[in-house]
């Protein structure tokens, strides 16, 4: 981003020397020429030159919150977004910002800086050492997010490795944590009995149907056979043969026709049981593997990869 969108804030930043207390003004008295020719650099779109003074003043004065915020200011005109933020982070600490009458100001500042870079949240094992692209951050756990450069890292911790790809003004959670650690993030999984006994339970629904299928088609037969005795054999006289074979075939489309009512009944409610006992049925919980995935990003979003182990 160019000097131009940033002159509001550069002016602004330049004056605040101006509302420095007097004890602020001795204190860095010794260094006052490189701040001024800082902000004379700045104000002449010199935002190298004015970064070197900067830092320069920075040495001498490591407290001083005027120079801490136009260093951020010189470091995002100069694109060196990560220093600039973490100078901006300093300023917020320091007591010079509750005293900051631009705080909407250095808040635009803050809010530039962030989504020009990444953000990595890390943990690990109580007490493992963490690093970042060969630089060792700290044990674990860290107290806060960690600042990058936008583009590819690679974190370690405990001789677990992952790689991580972060946008800017994105955040991302690297777990590290080793399987069993009592911080490792774990899941809901589904033991064995948990898939058997619904299983199960559909398998016999599902015969059930059958079942009824198979005896609805039996009982149209037999019905058939009925009316086909009717037609040809009629019953004339009770304990003749012919209505005895025709009482007969009548009880045959009876009892089939129960019994395909029996299985539609019986499969329906096994398979409904099978359904509410796949959903109801209590799951344990599994550790989770190694995984980075992406917690909050300005206009971005996306997972970058995760896994069980």
């Amino acid at each position: 981003m160019g000097l131009k969108t940033w002159t509001v804030v550069t002016l602004a930043a330049s004056l605040w020397t101006g509302s420095a207390s007097a004890e602020d003004s001795v204190s860095y008295t010794a260094s006052d020429a490189r701040f001024k020719e800082g902000l004379a650099a700045l104000k002449a779109g010199n935002c190298e030159r004015a970064r070197v003074n900067f830092t320069q003043t920075l040495s001498l004065e490591p407290e001083n919150g005027d120079v801490l915020v136009n260093l951020a200011v010189a470091e995002n005109c100069t694109k060196n977004y990560l220093e600039g933020l973490r100078h901006l982070k300093q300023y917020f600490a320091s007591p010079k910002a509750n005293q900051d009458t631009d705080r909407e100001i250095t808040q635009k500042l803050y809010d530039k800086l962030w989504n020009a870079t990444g953000h990595l949240k890390i943990s690990a094992d109580r007490g493992e050492a963490i690093v970042l692209d060969d630089a060792k951050l700290g044990s674990a756990p860290l107290a806060d997010v960690v600042d990058v450069n936008v583009g590819s890292h690679r974190v370690t911790a405990g001789g677990r490795t992952v790689d991580v790809n972060v946008a800017g003004g994105e955040t991302k959670n690297v777990d590290l944590a080793s399987p069993e650690s009592p911080t490792r993030e774990k899941k809901p999984v589904r033991n064995t009995a948990g898939w058997i006994v619904p299983g199960a339970v559909g398998a016999l629904g599902v015969v059930g149907l059958g079942v009824g299928v198979g005896f609805a088609i039996s009982s149209k037969s037999a019905k058939d056979t009925e009316n086909s005795l009717r037609a040809t054999v009629p019953c004339v006289d009770a304990s003749s043969a012919a209505c005895g074979q025709l009482k007969d075939a009548r009880n045959s489309v009876s009892n089939r026709a129960t019994v395909s009512t029996v299985g539609y009944v019986a499969g329906g409610v096994l398979i409904v049981g099978a359904v509410a006992t796949w959903f109801l049925w209590p799951q344990s919980k599994q550790t989770m593997g190694m995984k980075v995935s992406p917690v909050v990003g300005a206009g971005t979003g996306g997972l970058d990869f995760s896994g069980s182990f």
